[in-house]
């Protein structure tokens, strides 16, 4: 059981990875698509974010914490409001980042459900009696229509019920490690 645990952690540790690196690349992009955008020449205009929130007197690291921050918040639909985009140009390149934010918490909230219905499924009683049946069907079909012996096919139902109810391992073989 240690070892199911161990491996949901780190599906977990890893979907948290790749969407805080999802979150600073997003971030870094916007923040290159401003400056790629804005207009430098004219020292009046302060209506693009970069200037609006001071970000050339920051350092290089400065930036991208504020920028991961700021992707994370749109991603996530929170948008607390104190970085927002200024001109038309960023607030449509915001709006498709929150539409693709949307889908991003969407995916991770059916990988964690996923992951918990696996860990929940794990402890309930297996049975495939049907299959089972089915399978006394065809040994029957094979035997020119005649039933196995009684006594032995007791036996075999024992078995398997025995192996569902106490053989763990089952639970193992559906998902895949």
């Amino acid at each position: 059981m240690n070892k199911i645990i161990i491996f949901f952690s780190f599906k977990l540790i890893k979907l948290t990875m790749a969407f805080l690196m999802t979150t600073y690349y997003i971030g870094i992009v916007f923040y290159v698509y401003c400056d790629l955008t804005r207009s430098k020449n004219d020292d009046n205009y302060t209506d693009d974010f970069i200037q609006n929130f001071h970000f050339e007197d920051l350092s290089p690291l400065s930036i991208s914490i504020r920028m991961t921050y700021y992707a994370f918040t749109t991603l996530s639909t929170v948008g607390f409001g104190d970085l927002h985009p200024r001109s038309n140009e960023e607030r449509i390149f915001i709006m498709i980042v929150m539409f693709c934010g949307v889908s991003l918490f969407t995916l991770i909230k059916s990988i964690f459900d996923q992951n918990f219905t696996e860990i929940k499924d794990m402890h309930l009683d297996f049975d495939d009696s049907d299959e089972l049946d089915k399978f006394f069907g065809l040994i029957k079909s094979f035997n020119n229509q005649t039933d196995l012996d009684p006594d032995l096919r007791k036996n075999i139902e024992d078995y398997f019920q025995y192996k569902w109810n106490f053989d763990k391992n089952n639970a193992l073989k559906l998902i895949e490690i």
